[in-house]
Formats: C-alpha cells, sequence, structure tokens
C-alpha cells in the first residue's frame, strides 16, 4: 500500500471516529427552556414559620423589569412578590409554581436574607443546608441577618436611586470597603467558617427604618443598629448597619454595631478607607479618614501557659475636622499627641470587643486561629490543641499606629491666626 492511500485511509478512520464519539456523546438539550417560560428569582427571605416550618417569599424579576434597567421607574418594573409556607426552600419554589405560569429558577439570585429569630434555632441551619444542595442555588450569595419581619423587608426595599430593588443591596455590599460598617459576608463564608470551627461566623444586619421616631432621639455608638437610627425622607425604608455574630454551633447568639465592625474588619485588614470620629468622651472633637494599606501584623507566643496575641495595625490618616485650638500642623508635638490620643481611643475600643467576644460570644471573633494554626503538622494534631477552650484563656495586645499625613485645607486653627484673640 503505497503511502499516499494509506494517509487516506488514515483520515477516513479519524474522521469516523469522531463522528461517531459526537453521536453517541452528544445528548442535547432534552430539559431546555425557553427564557420566555422561565421566571427569575431575584432575592429569597426566609423567616420563621408554624410548626417549624419556614415562611419563605420570593422576589420574582418581572418580564417587563427591562423598562427599569433603561432607567423608567415603572410600576411595570417592580418585581413580583410571593411568600409561602413551606418545609424547605425547594418545596415553597413548588408552591409558587402553582400560582405562576412561568417556571421558578434560582439561577439569577444574588440574595439571601434570614430573619434573626430563626437564625437563633437550631432547625435553621437545616434549611441552609438543603438549600446548598440544589444545583441552581449559589454559594456566593450575600446573605444578611434581618431584625425585622423578613417579608415586610423585602417588600420594603425601594430605593429612589437604584433602578431595582436588589441594586440597593448589591450597591450597599460593594461600598463595604469605604465605610465598614457592615462585613462583605457570602453563604460560603458563612458554611466554611461554620464546618471549620476555629472562628465565629458573621452576617451584615439588615431592618426597617422607624416609624415613629424623631430626629431629636439621640443614638448612642452602642444602639448604632438597622432600625435604630431616625431619618426623615431618605433614600429607602431599610437600614443596612453592624452585623449578627454566630457561635461556633451555627447560632446566632448577638450583634456588633456598626462602629465595632469597623474595629471588626479592621482586625481582619478587609478595609480599605472610613471615617471614624473620637467617642464623646474624647479631649477633642476629631473626624479622620483612616486608610489601611499594610495588613495587621500579629505575632502569636506562649506565655505562662497563656496565648499571647501582639497585634500591630498601622494607619494612614487625614484630618477632617477638628476643634482643637492648638497648631498640630506647624507643632509636630501636638500632631503625635493627637496622634497617640487615637492610637489610645482605638485599642479601648478594641480591647472592649475583645472581652465581650469572651463573655458573649464565647469564640474567636477576629479570626486568630490564623496565626498558630499553621504551626501544627496534622489537623488531629489541631483538635487536640483545643483551639476553643485556649482561646478564652487567650490574651490580646493590640498597638495602632496612626499618622497624619494630610490635615486638610485649612492648615492652622482659626482660633490662633494673629490678631485673633
Amino acid at each position: 500500500m503505497s503511502a499516499s492511500r494509506w494517509s487516506i485511509r488514515l483520515r477516513q478512520s479519524i474522521l469516523w471516529f469522531a463522528i461517531s464519539v459526537t453521536t453517541l456523546t452528544t445528548t442535547g438539550c432534552w430539559d431546555n427552556h425557553e427564557l420566555e417560560d422561565l421566571a427569575f428569582i431575584d432575592a429569597i427571605g426566609v423567616d420563621e414559620g408554624p410548626h417549624e416550618n419556614f415562611e419563605i417569599t420570593y422576589e420574582i424579576m418581572n418580564a417587563s423589569t427591562e423598562a427599569a434597567i433603561q432607567g423608567k421607574r415603572t410600576s411595570a418594573g417592580r418585581p413580583v412578590y410571593a411568600t409561602v409556607i413551606a418545609k424547605n426552600g425547594i418545596e415553597g419554589r413548588v408552591y409558587t409554581n402553582v400560582s405562576s405560569d412561568r417556571l421558578m429558577t434560582n439561577s439569577q439570585e444574588k440574595i439571601l436574607i434570614l430573619g434573626e429569630k430563626l437564625l437563633r434555632k437550631p432547625h435553621s441551619l437545616n434549611l441552609i443546608e438543603m438549600l446548598v444542595r440544589e444545583r441552581e442555588f449559589r454559594r456566593d450569595l450575600f446573605v444578611i441577618t434581618s431584625l425585622d419581619q423578613v417579608d415586610s423587608v423585602l417588600r420594603s426595599n425601594d430605593s429612589k436611586l437604584a433602578t431595582l430593588p436588589d441594586r440597593y443591596l448589591e450597591n450597599m455590599r460593594r461600598q463595604h470597603q469605604f465605610t465598614a460598617t457592615i462585613p462583605n459576608s457570602s453563604l460560603n463564608d458563612f458554611l466554611v467558617a461554620h464546618e471549620v470551627g476555629d472562628w465565629l461566623p458573621v452576617m451584615p444586619l439588615i431592618g426597617l427604618q422607624p416609624k415613629q421616631s424623631t430626629l431629636n432621639d439621640t443614638v448612642s455608638r452602642e444602639e448604632m443598629l438597622p432600625g435604630r437610627i431616625p431619618i426623615r425622607g431618605g433614600v429607602n425604608k431599610i437600614q443596612m448597619l453592624g452585623a449578627e455574630v454566630f457561635n461556633y454551633k451555627g447560632l446566632a447568639t448577638g450583634r456588633l454595631s456598626g462602629p465595632e465592625v469597623q474595629i471588626y474588619l479592621t482586625m481582619l485588614g478587609h478595609v480599605q478607607t472610613f471615617i471614624y470620629s473620637l467617642p464623646a468622651h474624647a479631649a477633642t472633637d476629631t473626624v479622620m479618614l483612616l486608610r489601611q494599606d499594610v495588613q495587621p501584623m500579629v505575632h502569636a507566643k506562649m506565655q505562662r501557659g497563656h496565648l499571647v496575641f501582639d497585634v500591630d495595625i498601622p494607619f494612614i490618616a487625614t484630618l477632617l475636622a477638628t476643634n482643637t485650638t492648638t497648631d498640630i500642623v506647624l507643632n509636630a508635638t501636638e500632631t503625635k499627641q493627637l496622634e497617640r490620643e487615637v492610637d489610645k481611643v482605638l485599642s479601648q475600643q478594641t480591647m472592649a470587643l475583645f472581652k465581650r467576644t469572651k463573655k458573649e460570644f464565647h469564640g474567636d471573633l477576629f479570626q486568630l486561629s490564623h496565626n498558630i494554626k499553621w504551626r501544627f503538622l496534622t489537623e488531629d494534631a489541631w483538635r487536640q490543641f483545643n483551639w476553643p477552650k485556649r482561646y478564652m484563656s487567650a490574651r490580646l495586645h493590640v498597638h495602632y499606629h496612626v499618622r497624619i499625613t494630610t490635615f486638610g485645607k485649612q492648615r492652622t486653627p482659626f482660633r490662633t491666626l494673629s490678631g485673633v484673640k
């Protein structure tokens, strides 16, 4: 057989083999659904229902939402809401399909809101576990804890600036690095923390704006939670601020206020910039823009049978406002004194939160376990070390290093100018 004829035979054999494989392996779109036949769920809200069932609210994208996307805020572009009582999310979706001429799908879902009362009960974990087993359910969902009834929160979400309700929650999630008042927690973050069991999971908090409060109502730093801050008018009826803390068993156990979340995210190194105000008892009324360019430096050691963590946190600061009468721009001594005052207050606030983690939450909130777990060669050795118990006797030394580099437009206080007394 000549070489050319053998080459032709070889090419024919390869072609027939490729055709055979394609015919046998290509199954076709046997379960395909046209877009016109689907109803896309934007968000799901779950609250406690009767007899250990769940009250599930679905926010369904309207078919005419395209008008809202193009900037035309019409009632036709508003989502459709459906609330059912069911044993789990899949059953609830089946019930919702009874009244819908389109097949429900979770493929475009972005938000999961869970009621705080529900998250304090063990059967809430069964719901979450069943949801994540479904192939359409994404683990990167933005998961939120609601202080009010979830159904009311979802239906009240009507931002005057966002084209669609879910855009408001997505925008709140994006700006967390610049406000540091809410954690950017996904469902996957919660599941990983719960499965590993070395640190405490957190979720951002959401709540309805108070109806009867007035602008004269004062709110302390400890009360900076959603639904407690009086606002006249505003962009939306709902507020997002603070965080819910969960114990090692995955149950909601306490809350963090907005300023406490700033400390929490700072310890993790998850912020870029945020505005910080000295508390009322400080020597001066000072507001700064803090920028965290360097991750916290953590050193762990054993001292007299106790774990000791030394944490150094550098900050670059821009002075936004202050009522001090001293010239902190030209007087380096006064500048250092203000920096030391901010360092001291931040350290005190961090230590107060650290004590709360032991007294109320009973677990590692700052993920300090990452700094010592790497020293153990096996997972069994780490478990024998019993980190949850060791943490309760651990000690923390935190040192902030705030350096003011920008003093704003006004270089000297107006009361120190020449000719002014």
